[in-house]
């Protein structure tokens, strides 16, 4: 698939409370033989076998593209090895230039994971995409280390809330407690919220 860029973006809107499109979330998928293969079951591999780096570039150079004939922001996923990779930001710099795309009109989305390790150099790193006009968001927050020091010292934009809450939402009540908490605490913070699995 990385030889033969075999890969698919696909792009699911994410809406507001009046059902208008705000922006799109880009979706990589393989399709082979006629059967799709979803990133659950590849990104693993690309990260274990160093492909994450040259499918990454592909996912950025698309969305990039992808932005123009879209007319909305786009989200792209990036994963905690791509995210570490030398040259990842000059990478994203130059699909911007490329493309003419305008600050705001691209969000790096990272799980919690990523901003475990050395706080200096992700600070770093979150600056200089800050820098180049690129929104940030934390996918599946609440599920993972949920530290609220990064939420403190690191620039982001957006905390997406995971969808296993979002699905308890009218049969739990700690899952009701934990939105609210989460919507509130972005409030606090100047934040914004995106709930998964609304669709």
């Amino acid at each position: 698939a990385v030889a033969n860029e075999n890969f698919n973006l696909q792009f699911q809107p994410i809406i507001d409370r009046n059902k208008e499109v705000v922006s799109y979330e880009s979706l990589i998928r393989i399709f082979h033989n006629g059967e799709t293969i979803f990133p659950d079951l590849f990104v693993p591999v690309a990260e274990e076998t160093g492909m994450i780096q040259d499918m990454g570039r592909w996912v950025i150079e698309e969305a990039c593209h992808a932005i123009n004939q879209l007319a909305k922001p786009v989200t792209i996923n990036v994963s905690s090895h791509q995210f570490h990779q030398q040259g990842f930001i000059k990478h994203i710099e130059h699909c911007m230039s490329q493309n003419g795309i305008s600050k705001n009109m691209l969000t790096v989305e990272l799980t919690e994971g990523v901003v475990v390790g050395n706080l200096h150099e992700i600070i770093y790193k979150f600056n200089r995409l800050k820098e180049i006009g690129v929104q940030i968001a934390i996918d599946d927050f609440g599920t993972g280390y949920s530290s609220l020091e990064y939420l403190r010292k690191i620039p982001i934009n957006y905390l997406k809330i995971d969808k296993s809450f979002v699905n308890d939402l009218h049969s739990d009540q700690s899952a009701q407690v934990i939105i609210e908490t989460i919507i509130a605490m972005a409030k606090h913070l100047n934040l914004e919220v995106v709930a998964e699995g609304v669709e």
